[in-house]
C-alpha cells in the first residue's frame, strides 16, 4: 500500500476534486487487475492492491480514474447462481449475463432449465443516480424493480471491480445475498438468504391469468335463528400451468401460501368486483 496526496490525484485524474468523497477505478498495469476504491475526502489517499495483483515489495504502476455508474454497469461480470435449496418449482441455475445502462436500464438473465418455455429474459430496473460503497464489499448500485401493482422492490448489485459480483435483496436495512433469479412469465422469483433460503416473488404480470375460476351456484341460503343469510359462495379453481401444479405438490409452505393468495386475489377482483387490490409478498418483512 502507498499513501498518495490528494493534490497528486487532482493532476492525474480528470474531474477529481480534493476533499470530496469519490469512487475510483484503479487499474494495476503489471497484472492487468482492476479494483474499485473510494477516496474518503482527506488530504491523502491510500492505494491498496489485491493479493493477486502483486507481491510484497513490488513496485506497481497504477492508473486511477473516476468510476461512473455506466462503467460500473457495463463492466459487470456474469453473476452465476444456483438453486441451492433444491426447490422443485424453480430452475436449477441461472446467470445474469448483462447489466445495461443504455436506453432502458435492464439486466439479462439466462435460466436452466427453461421455466414455462422461458430460457432467457430481461428485467427492467430503475437504477439510483449514484453508486454507493461499503468497506469490505466494494461498490454497489441500488436498483428498483417495478411490479404489476405499481410498487417497487429494491435490489443491490455489489462489485469491487476484481472479485465476483453478487445481488442482494432489500429486507429492512439489510441486503441478504440472492442465490437464484428466475422468471415464469408472471413472477420474478428471487431465492435469497443463508443458511435458511427463502423465496420472494415480484409480480411482473397479472397473477389472475394463472387460474381458471368458476363460481359454484349449487349452495343455497343458510337459515339462522332470526334471518335468512345470503348464500355462501364457493368456487371451482383449475391451475392452468405445470408450474403451479408443481408448487401445489411441494412440501414447502411458501408456494402453498402464494397459490392461496393468488387465488383469493383473483376471486376478489374478478368475481367480487373489488378494485385496486395489491398482492403483497410476505417475504419482504423488516423495517423500511
Amino acid at each position: 500500500m502507498s499513501f498518495l496526496p490528494a493534490s497528486l490525484l487532482q493532476t492525474l485524474v480528470s474531474g477529481f476534486r480534493p476533499g470530496e468523497k469519490t469512487l475510483l477505478n484503479v487499474s494495476y498495469l503489471e497484472s492487468g487487475k482492476s479494483v474499485y476504491h473510494r477516496y474518503e475526502g482527506g488530504s491523502t489517499w491510500m492505494a491498496t492492491a489485491p493479493n493477486d495483483a502483486g507481491h510484497e515489495g513490488q513496485n506497481l504502476t497504477i492508473l486511477p480514474k473516476l468510476l461512473t455508474r455506466g462503467e460500473f454497469m457495463t463492466s459487470m461480470p456474469d453473476i452465476i447462481m444456483k438453486n441451492e435449496a433444491g426447490f422443485s418449482w424453480l430452475p436449477s441455475r441461472s446467470r445474469i449475463l448483462d447489466l445495461s445502462d443504455a436506453g432502458n436500464p435492464h439486466f439479462e438473465v439466462e435460466q436452466v432449465p427453461a421455466s414455462e418455455g422461458i430460457s432467457r429474459f430481461s428485467v427492467s430496473v430503475q437504477p439510483s443516480e449514484k453508486l454507493g460503497f461499503v468497506p469490505g464489499w466494494g461498490c454497489h448500485l441500488e436498483m428498483g424493480i417495478g411490479d404489476f401493482f405499481g410498487r417497487s422492490r429494491k435490489l443491490r448489485v455489489y462489485h469491487d471491480g476484481h472479485y465476483e459480483a453478487w445481488l442482494g435483496l432489500r429486507r429492512g436495512k439489510r441486503y441478504p445475498r440472492i442465490t437464484l433469479v428466475s422468471y415464469d412469465g408472471v413472477r420474478l422469483r428471487l431465492a435469497y438468504g443463508s443458511p435458511e433460503i427463502r423465496v420472494a416473488s415480484i409480480y411482473l404480470a397479472d397473477p389472475a391469468q394463472l387460474y381458471s375460476i368458476e363460481k359454484d351456484e349449487r349452495r343455497g341460503p343458510i337459515a339462522s335463528k332470526n334471518s335468512l343469510l345470503a348464500p355462501l359462495s364457493t368456487y371451482k379453481t383449475r391451475l392452468r400451468r405445470e408450474t403451479e401444479r408443481e408448487m401445489l405438490m411441494t412440501r414447502y409452505r411458501y408456494p402453498h401460501g402464494r397459490l392461496g393468495s393468488e387465488i383469493a386475489y383473483s376471486i376478489a377482483r374478478n368475481h367480487m368486483g373489488i378494485e385496486d387490490l395489491i398482492l403483497n409478498d410476505p417475504s419482504e418483512g423488516g423495517r423500511t
